[in-house]
């Protein structure tokens, strides 16, 4: 572990441990896949201490593009810029009925005010929308999908909206980003390390042949 070329994982299992309270891990939108803490630090940045307010990776070009003074076209951006909290102008940049969205090969999570809209294929989770109230159960253990069901078709139409203007592709069936990352990895594999697949195969040989000898003499020598 550690070595030049290594790679190594701590699995789901850790994985779940290390994120708890929290639902899932990262690459999964569930919040132990993308609540994590931010920290900006620079010129213009005053030390302010813990700020409880939502941002996501979006929001970063803008703010570094405010905090240097380089003029921008805010229509451009997805994301918002958060120089008014870290200035200590505003407490939040995103209203209680703001909403943002991410996606990432199948998975999603669509945020406005203190719900999620949420989605996780398999292994880790089920394909289905799910909604949650984050403020009161941010480990995710409460489907309100069903107790709210006007919302839930509001935010998965916002979320349609999201997915047309970014232009997200959705997965076929059958189809997942784990399935090709452990081909693509088995193909990295076999091109970098040929020579242990192909001495496993002579050593298999060679074993195989070895008993093959050793079948036919000892049949040779039992008597007639």
């Amino acid at each position: 572990l550690g070595q030049r070329g290594s790679l190594a994982g701590i699995g789901p299992e850790w994985a779940t441990v290390s994120a708890a309270p929290f639902h899932l891990f990262k690459f999964a939108s569930g919040e132990g896949g993308v609540r994590v803490p931010l920290i900006v630090s620079g010129p213009g940045v005053d030390t302010s201490g813990f700020i409880d307010a939502r941002a996501m990776i979006a929001d970063i070009a803008p703010t570094l593009l405010d905090l240097a003074d380089v003029p921008y076209d805010a229509g451009e951006f997805y994301g918002r810029s958060l120089a008014p909290i870290l200035e200590g102008e505003a407490e939040a940049v995103y209203g209680a009925e703001d909403a943002f969205a991410l996606e990432v090969s199948g998975t999603v999570a669509l945020y406005r005010g203190n719900w999620k809209l949420t989605r996780a294929p398999a292994p880790f989770g089920d394909g289905e929308w799910h909604l949650f109230d984050i403020a009161s159960d941010p480990g995710e253990t409460k489907d309100m999908a069903s107790d709210k069901p006007e919302l839930l078709a509001d935010m998965l139409a916002e979320y349609e909206t999201y997915a047309n203007e970014v232009g997200v592709y959705e997965l076929p069936p059958g189809q997942s980003a784990r399935k090709q990352l452990n081909i693509n990895a088995i193909k990295k594999t076999m091109v970098n390390y040929w020579y242990l697949p192909l001495g496993i195969l002579v050593a298999l040989l060679s074993v195989l042949y070895g008993l093959y000898r050793g079948v036919r003499l000892l049949f040779r020598r039992r008597p007639a």
